[in-house]
């Protein structure tokens, strides 16, 4: 591959190679006071042999008055122990399977924090001004 290219509101930088076939960079969105926007992406990918092949992908910004979301870690018991480091990751479905995976890195999982019968939740922070 000779480049692969990203587009976002007008503007176009060059995505370094990360691995076979693997490209990644970083995007910057316009600012909205908008809980959520949804961006347009082009992506183009240039051949050796000159042909190029575009995408166009949905870049989905949440303001961060919504996130990063603080979660806490505790005991079947309810004694809390910490929260969530922000290298972890958590995908959520609620609705149709109310299920959730997380995945952390492998030097941050400790039997006392992520074992059976231990509880991961949100407390919901008040934002009512006095």
């Amino acid at each position: 591959m000779e480049r692969v290219e990203a587009t976002l509101n007008g503007s176009t930088q060059n995505l370094p190679g990360i691995g076979k076939d693997r490209y990644q960079g970083k995007l910057n969105a316009p600012t909205t006071k908008a809980k959520e926007a949804v961006y347009p992406v082009m992506i183009t990918a240039t051949g050796d042999n000159g042909g190029v092949t575009e995408e166009t992908r949905d870049l989905i910004v949440r303001n961060a008055d919504l996130f990063p979301l603080e979660f806490i870690i505790a005991r079947k018991n309810g004694e809390e122990l910490g929260f969530l480091d922000q290298s972890v990751a958590i995908d959520m479905d609620l609705g149709d399977t109310d299920d959730f995976e997380i995945r952390l890195p492998q030097e941050e999982w400790t039997k006392e924090w992520y074992w059976y019968g231990n509880r991961i939740l949100y407390r919901e922070q008040n934002t009512a001004e006095s």
